[in-house]
């Protein structure tokens, strides 16, 4: 004897979005937003994240105006990062200090030089450098900064002030910060004949 048995099935409990038990708080296995899975429970998101995974501050999308960075919702990304589309704070290239895309930078860590949206590296001898690997700024420690170049003394014509080499006057072959000491072929000093 075979008996026919019809069950309804009344739906998931109201926090799940799929279960394999009939309105039960313990038998979910997928949630809505703004819930994340937990032992076959739907458990609240944090109030910052719109969803989450694994834990409740784990986000994985945020509600209008704000940016996900590193699965947490935050006002802005900050420096180092740029934004996708989605309000997603991506980290920049290792080169660079700021940027717009992981293809374009619009400025670079020490030791790199901005060309073209990309940060190339300096000279061996330039601790940072502008517009070209060899155009220095600064130098290592042993060395002297140099109308763009590091070398270890100042040549002719120029005179030390801390770690930078400066030109001496025109017309001066040797000088110091304060005065010219040797003047070039066709000059003299002043009130000498």
């Amino acid at each position: 004897w075979i008996r026919n048995v019809q069950v309804d099935f009344f739906g998931c409990f109201t926090t799940c979005t799929d279960c394999f038990v009939d309105n039960s708080p313990l038998s979910c296995t997928a949630c809505k937003d703004g819930y994340y899975l937990s032992n076959f429970q739907c458990k609240a998101c944090d109030s910052s994240c719109q969803t989450c995974a694994t834990t409740a501050t784990t986000c994985t999308s945020c509600f209008t105006g704000k940016y996900l960075k590193n699965a947490s919702c935050t006002d802005k990304c900050g420096i180092g990062y740029y934004v996708d589309n989605g309000n997603v704070c991506y980290t920049c290239p290792s080169t660079c200090t700021q940027c717009l895309s992981a293809t374009s930078c619009t400025s670079c860590v020490t030791g790199f030089y901005l060309s073209s949206g990309a940060c190339l590296a300096c000279s061996g001898s330039c601790v940072t450098c502008a517009t070209s690997a060899s155009n220095c700024t600064s130098c290592a420690a042993t060395l002297l900064l140099q109308s763009g170049t590091c070398v270890s003394g100042c040549g002719s014509a120029y005179y030390q002030q801390g770690s930078n080499c400066i030109a001496c006057p025109n017309g001066c072959t040797t000088c110091t910060k304060d005065a010219c000491t040797v003047c070039a072929a066709g000059y003299r000093f002043k009130g000498t004949s």
